[in-house]
């Protein structure tokens, strides 16, 4: 009886065909189950957001910048860091779960004998909560890659690429280039791409070139920069020879709490995807104002201590969280608490932030994608030089062990996996000596 069914017991379910650790890339099964549901999505209103760091805020962002622009938003976010709500979002919340209990049974009933992913049933599930609710604009992020991603089973009227890096090179390629391909097959005939980095490999723009989509590229044709303790967004690209003329300039007096190019590479997809005269800059002031992305240079006060949450998992997320941590006050020791996947590049990752820890404690992650706490110790042996590490097998008792011996102005940096992260954040929400802390991001990359 599936319209009994919980959500524990769809995601069980779910779990039990296809473990969301087994990859199954591809569009038929998919696009099949999504011609029998019937659905259409919002016309002209859909921005499908990939990339390898960054898509998450993007998303987010746009999302915030639509609602206070008057549009109602459905957003789907890729995975989640505490709950499974979190990657259905209606119009700035989380969905429910009765409405992703009855999304979940209307996929169930179209799939027929058709075997899904547990990620194509989800994301199958979320367009159905979308449509349920009478959205005008869907926001969505690819889970991994682009082309074959459930995600792309619906047409993006506006791209976004955040950025690209070496990331599941078993499936999406070794090189930048062969990830670039994978990346700009969301990419739609005629349909705008903006680009969140200015660094993307030419097989991107080789792929925007062949479907004579726009290019909006910053530095070029969108900037950002500090405007007294806030941020402005600018975008003028009347000197190009283009479908539409941009000439706009946002501006919050405030510094939103996600990385500000990522709001940059928003705003100007959103901008597209309205038309300038929509988004004013008091919309832009709200949405910075609003939008958080949790686990992302996420500061918590303990007793006077700096405990640091960041879902950095790669070299290069890890490279721009060094820099964000560069410009924050000094403290008097660094001690690091993380944990990877067993195919992510642990020791690029650890490489890019060995001058800024003194002590390292490394955590178990569990699930079948996991890596023990002494395998990633011995991994790090010959990269961690002098420095000192221990291992545990909970993040409760890492978390306890450097909170134990850190005093006031010492920092804690959590890392690495979802999981970790997502572990370290729930012991600290059920603390009664937490505050939460914010610090401005610096714009640099």
């Amino acid at each position: 009886m599936t319209a009994n069914r919980c959500l524990s017991e769809w995601l069980a379910l779910l779990s039990s065909r296809s473990p969301e650790s087994v990859f199954r890339l591809g569009l038929e099964r998919v696009r099949e189950v999504w011609g029998r549901l019937g659905m259409t999505p919002p016309a002209g209103r859909v921005i499908s957001v990939a990339g390898t760091n960054g898509k998450g805020s993007c998303a987010l962002f746009c999302e915030s910048l639509l609602r206070a622009s008057g549009r109602t938003v459905g957003t789907t976010l890729s995975p989640h860091l505490d709950r499974f709500n979190e990657r259905i979002r209606i119009d700035g919340r989380e969905a429910t779960d009765r409405v992703i209990c009855a999304g979940m049974a209307a996929v169930e009933a179209a799939r027929g004998d058709v075997h899904l992913s547990y990620f194509e049933h989800a994301i199958l599930a979320a367009l159905c909560c979308f449509d349920a609710s009478d959205l005008d604009t869907w926001v969505l992020e690819v889970g991994l890659g682009g082309r074959l991603d459930a995600v792309n089973i619906v047409d993006a009227d506006v791209a976004i690429i955040s950025s690209i890096g070496l990331e599941h090179t078993a499936w999406l390629g070794d090189t930048l280039e062969e990830i670039g391909i994978e990346k700009a097959g969301i990419l739609r005939s005629g349909q705008p791409l903006v680009c969140g980095s200015a660094e993307m490999p030419n097989s991107v723009l080789v792929r925007a070139e062949t479907l004579d989509c726009q290019v909006f590229m910053p530095g070029r044709d969108f900037n950002f920069e500090r405007y007294g303790d806030g941020l402005r967004v600018r975008a003028n690209t009347k000197a190009m020879s283009m479908e539409m003329d941009i000439d706009i300039e946002l501006q919050s007096s405030i510094m939103p709490r996600i990385a500000p190019e990522n709001v940059a590479a928003a705003s100007m997809a959103c901008v597209r995807l309205e038309q300038p005269a929509r988004i004013s800059s008091q919309a832009f002031h709200a949405a910075c104002r609003e939008v958080f992305n949790p686990g992302r240079l996420e500061h918590f006060d303990v007793a006077g201590v700096n405990i640091v949450l960041d879902l950095a998992h790669n070299p290069a997320a890890a490279r721009f969280l060094r820099r964000q941590l560069d410009h924050q006050p000094s403290p008097k020791r660094t001690r690091a608490i993380c944990g990877f996947l067993a195919d992510k590049d642990a020791a690029g990752t650890l490489c890019e932030l060995t001058s800024c820890v003194d002590h390292w404690l490394f955590v178990d992650t569990p699930g079948a994608r996991g890596r023990s706490a002494e395998a990633l110790a011995a991994l790090a042996k010959d990269i961690l030089g002098e420095a000192s590490c221990e291992t545990h097998d909970s993040m409760e008792s890492a978390l306890s062990a450097a909170k134990g011996v850190s005093c006031a102005s010492d920092r804690v940096l959590v890392f690495g996996s979802f999981t970790t992260v997502g572990q370290a954040r729930r012991l600290l929400q059920n603390r009664s000596d937490v505050r939460p802390i914010s610090y401005d991001r610096r714009l640099d990359r």
